[in-house]
């Protein structure tokens, strides 16, 4: 006679696996229970979104803290599992338009050169020809050949020369905006640099993950 599974252990279940599908998204429970992208957003109770900057610790405790919450809201059953799965993918969709206008934005982090990152990259791919880097420190300028974003990300974390470290792809963000598009970085913990970090590795979607790759 097989072990009977308990109700609470179907749902615990049926959570974790609402988590690792959506690999882009974390889910934070406040007070009165909320869904949230990266720290974005919250859900009230009456349904609404409000903007936040809550990047909350994610240790072992808090982790199985919201956890614990979320399987109360999934006590209710398949509908509200599915009410979920809806709520997270519309905000997923809202996030990567976002992050889609700010990657066409001339205005990125406050840059007036009347350039965007689709100036070198249209739809993510590349112009062809090369980009200057400006004189920095008493070197330069250089100019080096403007890369296809189609997959990119999918190499990070990597060594980058300008940081002289192992960055993220939200870094590597942040380099092109402040040397190529005029404009300030982005806060890494910012709302905008979340939507054009999704907006980004999007552009990786079905490519093979092989962080730390070096273009040749």
């Amino acid at each position: 006679m097989k072990p009977r599974t308990s109700m609470k252990t179907k749902v615990y279940i049926s959570v974790l696996a609402v988590c690792l599908s959506l690999l882009t998204f974390t889910l934070v429970f406040a007070d009165k229970a909320a869904i949230t992208e990266n720290g974005l957003v919250l859900l009230k109770d009456d349904g609404t979104w409000i903007a936040t900057e809550a990047n909350l610790p994610l240790d072992g405790p808090t982790a199985m803290k919201n956890i614990d919450k979320a399987m109360g809201m999934m006590m209710g059953g398949p509908e509200d599992m599915k009410m979920m799965q809806e709520m997270i993918m519309k905000r997923h969709a809202e996030v990567l338009a976002k992050g889609e206008k700010l990657f066409n934005d001339p205005k990125l982090g406050g840059a007036s050169k009347g350039i965007s990152c689709a100036s070198c990259h249209p739809q993510g791919g590349t112009t062809g020809g090369k980009a200057e880097i400006p004189k920095m420190h008493g070197y330069g300028p250089f100019q080096i050949p403007i890369p296809s974003l189609i997959g990119a990300a999918a190499s990070f974390p990597k060594f980058k020369a300008p940081n002289a470290d192992i960055i993220t792809i939200s870094q590597m963000n942040n380099n092109c905006t402040a040397m190529f598009v005029g404009g300030k970085r982005l806060s890494l913990n910012g709302e905008e640099s979340h939507a054009l970090t999704l907006y980004v590795t999007n552009l990786s979607k079905g490519k093979q993950i092989e962080p730390g790759k070096m273009e040749m």
